[in-house]
């Protein structure tokens, strides 16, 4: 319930109920990944643009006052 609310994507959820629910059920043995499941990106959902522009930052030709501005303005963006 709380990864739906967290936004997780619907295939993490969906597995993390099987195994919750294997796990209930008795059925204590590790699985393997399921066959051609895909890996997830953490941050699939992200804003490309912000990637984009941390990337083209150069931290060593800014001051440390331009270097904090930028940080809070991505920072910012990356909330919403």
């Amino acid at each position: 319930y709380v990864a739906r609310l967290a936004g997780l994507p619907r295939p993490v959820v969906q597995r993390a109920e099987e195994l919750l629910a294997a796990l209930e059920n008795g059925d204590g043995r590790r699985e393997a990944a399921q066959p051609g499941a895909p890996q997830l990106a953490l941050f699939a959902g992200a804003d490309a643009g912000l990637r984009e522009e941390l990337a083209a930052l150069e931290p060593d030709e800014m001051t440390p006052l331009e270097a904090l501005r930028k940080l809070y303005d991505l920072a910012k963006r990356a909330r919403r």
